[in-house]
Order: C-alpha cells, then sequence, then structure tokens
C-alpha cells in the first residue's frame, strides 16, 4: 500500500510483494471507521443532500473528522431534523 511506501504506518514490514501492519494500527482503524462516516453515508443516512452535510459541518452543527462525519453527531443531526419536521421543539 502507499501508506506503507510512505512509511506512514509506524512498525509496517514489507513480506515479498505484501506489507504487514501492526495489530494495533488494524484495530485503531478499524475503531475510527465505526465511529465515522463517509460524507456519502451520512446523506443517505440522514436523507439530505451532500450540500446539507457539507453545509451542517461548516456551521458546526455537524463533527467532521478529516473528510468524515463522527456517528455520534450525525444520530443528534438527525434526532433534531426529525424532531424540527415532525412538529415537536
Amino acid at each position: 500500500s502507499s501508506l506503507c511506501k510512505e512509511g506512514k504506518i509506524p512498525g509496517a514490514v514489507r513480506i515479498g510483494r505484501a506489507y504487514a501492519v501492526p495489530r494495533s494500527w488494524a484495530e485503531d482503524i478499524a475503531a475510527f471507521n465505526a465511529a465515522t462516516v463517509t460524507i456519502k453515508e451520512a446523506t443517505e443516512l440522514a436523507g439530505v443532500s451532500r450540500t446539507a452535510i457539507i453545509q451542517a459541518a461548516h456551521e458546526g452543527r455537524l463533527e467532521k473528522i478529516g473528510s468524515r462525519i463522527a456517528r455520534d453527531s450525525l444520530n443528534q443531526y438527525i434526532e433534531k431534523r426529525s424532531e424540527k419536521y415532525n412538529g415537536k421543539s
């Protein structure tokens, strides 16, 4: 992988044509991916446009981490939209 070639994964070792990465790095990536969603996934889950997700992140209504959206903030955003459009304050 390019990350391994560029030395961005500490402890990665080349074995033949492939790389072995430390288990802790793989677990950290899995945890990050479980706690976040892509912008595309956020649009599908919230039922809004990509522009709406990006604007909400820009305004601070969604927490953006790198190019992803924090799942907790997305759940709160969806809940608030649901309350707003279902007549609850």
